[in-house]
């Protein structure tokens, strides 16, 4: 069920398994896969169904130079669905690279693989309506298709990977209706203002909630899951102490220091004049979904490039 949270009485304490935050694309997926389970789920999120200035507002905030990074209000929305309801349905996994501890890059190396993620990309790509969990032209296509650069041959870049594009999902229009029909509660324009923490290794919780309108509660769980994004996860969780009383989970004083946005840059140039052809449109694939051939670099050029010492050649 779908409700709005301003109808919950004022100074209420909801129970709950399992409370997640944020019902964009994280969340919601979460709350899908739960949806029998059996627990007592509830998920809050800080819009409705539509655009909403002054929820919108609440992502406001500074950046330290626009020409790195837009304001934080900016390309990410706050209501349901999130940012899936204006992105452009780009589909890619990571690159086994992004995983690895590089001695010339400080901090670099997740704690898992790129293994760890394989048995959910397909998951994902259905709840994306990207179609098969295929990312190259071999395994995308059961039919021949156009080279992106007639003749190209190199031991340092390949045009045999894919992006594949989304509808692009809007996650609210999609699976509102599956939400608003299954046992759990969705609570919409409730936004959360901090997690309580006791001592150091004990459980976070209760939550603090409250609308715009000025309605408070505290929600109680077993369990909470922030889904909020990169940015709002963060901030979050420094928004709530923590036994540290530097926020949650930020001993260390590293939550929020490895976002990364999207990178842009210029590694050189590419000469096509000796090509037989050139192709950078779409194909599409057998299942209908719309795919774009990038030409990438190979894992070991990608090394050599970050650590310096790349020669296109």
């Amino acid at each position: 069920m779908i409700l709005d949270a301003n109808s919950i009485p004022n100074g209420s304490v909801l129970e709950a398994d399992l409370c997640i935050i944020g019902a964009g694309a994280a969340g919601i997926t979460l709350a899908l896969a739960l949806q029998d389970s059996g627990l007592d789920v509830l998920l809050i999120e800080s819009g409705g169904h539509g655009d909403d200035a002054a929820t919108q507002a609440l992502y406001e905030g500074s950046v330290a130079d626009e020409k790195l990074h837009s304001a934080p209000d900016r390309y990410r929305q706050r209501r349901m669905g999130g940012s899936t309801t204006i992105w452009g349905g780009r589909c890619m996994p990571f690159d086994p690279i992004d995983f690895e501890a590089r001695d010339y890059i400080a901090h670099s190396g997740w704690p898992i693989g790129p293994q760890a993620l394989q048995d959910y990309y397909p998951r994902a790509n259905q709840l994306c309506e990207a179609g098969d969990f295929a990312y190259t032209v071999q395994t995308a296509f059961d039919h021949p298709v156009r080279a992106m650069i007639g003749g190209f041959d190199s031991a340092a870049f390949s045009t045999d990977t894919l992006e594949r594009f989304s509808c692009p999902t809007d996650f609210s229009r999609r699976y509102a209706q599956a939400l608003a029909a299954g046992p759990l509660r969705v609570l919409q324009h409730a936004n959360l203002c901090r997690l309580d923490s006791g001592e150091t290794g004990q459980p976070a919780g209760p939550a603090h909630v409250r609308t715009l309108a000025g309605v408070a509660f505290t929600v109680r769980a077993r369990a909470y899951v922030l889904a909020a994004g990169g940015l709002e996860t963060a901030r979050l969780l420094l928004a709530s102490p923590g036994a540290s009383g530097r926020g949650l989970g930020n001993a260390h004083d590293v939550v929020g220091r490895y976002y990364m946005c999207h990178l842009a840059g210029t590694i050189g140039e590419v000469d096509l004049a000796q090509a037989s052809s050139v192709w950078h449109g779409y194909e599409i694939s057998d299942e209908g979904v719309y795919c774009r051939r990038r030409l990438a670099l190979r894992p070991q050029a990608q090394r050599e490039l970050q650590a310096g010492n790349f020669v296109a050649r």
